[in-house]
């Protein structure tokens, strides 16, 4: 997973710094542990405010996450894996748009609201299991492959940047208003949020439904 820079908000030293090109897999590791560290924080975490602005970053860094690895890493790893092994490229796309799922439901949300904790708890877990099938099964064989991860990364890296600056910063609640969450947009709409959101219900209870499988197996 590639994961962007920082919102300039009181989320501790853990939270991630922008990250120079290198290594395709040393960037995609270094960064599963970025992301793992703003959960860790959410979960000691008590002011609503502080959840918020967690949970906002968390969704910023698993977008752009998404948006590098299917537009870069993904086309290259199943151009350089075998049909067996490919099939590991299709099943990490599949529990992509299980993430981004509950991304989108989590925007709009505050601290407050019933399923905000458990929203973020459960995307930790599809987090958790997405990492682990990447780095024990595909990144192995990607490193047994004539590929040039050097390469990779450095457009990775480019891309980030590109896709850090087209989100800007967050928005910032009207005097009174809840801290909520906001999930950027990207390629005018057509990003990764806006397809996910498209696949969600809002009741007006507020419970959301979600049309895409759960990503564990």
């Amino acid at each position: 997973m590639i994961f962007s820079k920082k919102n300039e908000h009181e989320l501790g030293s853990d939270a991630s710094e922008t990250t120079p090109a290198g290594n395709a897999l040393d960037l995609l590791k270094k960064d599963h542990r970025t992301v793992s560290a703003l959960f860790k924080q959410f979960e000691g975490a008590e002011a609503e405010d502080e959840k918020v602005a967690l949970a906002q970053q968390i969704c910023v860094e698993l977008t752009i996450h998404a948006e590098v690895e299917e537009r870069l890493f993904y086309p290259a790893a199943r151009a350089a894996l075998d049909d067996k092994a490919e099939n590991l490229v299709d099943e990490a796309a599949v529990e992509h748009r299980s993430l981004k799922a509950l991304i989108a439901e989590m925007d709009g949300s505050s601290a407050g609201d019933r399923l905000f904790d458990a929203n973020v708890k459960v995307l930790k877990e599809y987090v958790e299991h997405h990492v682990k099938e990447e780095e024990r099964e595909m990144f192995p064989k990607l490193e047994d492959e004539k590929i040039d991860l050097d390469g990779l990364g450095a457009k990775m890296a480019e891309l980030k940047s590109e896709l850090q600056a087209k989100i800007g910063e967050a928005k910032h609640p009207r005097n009174g208003a809840k801290p909520s969450v906001h999930v950027p947009v990207l390629h005018g709409g057509n990003g990764a949020h806006s397809k996910a959101k498209s696949s969600t219900s809002k009741s007006k209870n507020g419970h959301t439904r979600s049309t895409s499988h759960s990503a564990h197996r």
